[in-house]
């Protein structure tokens, strides 16, 4: 599915995933997963308006970015 912009659902969360990994330096976890969260909300949001998820996908899709462990810790 694409959005408005030409771009794909898929295309907008992972440049948001990158975008929050690319910032974590192992310190700023919580920051930085309010940052992904609010920015899951704000491309949802956009998705909603356009008609392209329902409610109940956008509520799902964040409950599944406030689980989620973004930024990824990495333990070596």
């Amino acid at each position: 599915v694409f959005s408005d912009d030409g771009t794909t659902m898929m295309d907008q969360l992972n440049d948001l995933v990158s975008e929050i990994e690319e910032q974590y330096n192992g310190e700023n976890w919580d920051e930085l997963h309010r940052q992904f969260t609010r920015g899951i909300s704000k491309i949802t949001y956009g998705w909603r308006k356009d008609r392209l998820i329902s409610r109940r996908q956008r509520s799902e899709l964040s409950s599944a970015a406030w689980r989620s462990n973004i930024p990824h810790v990495y333990i070596d």
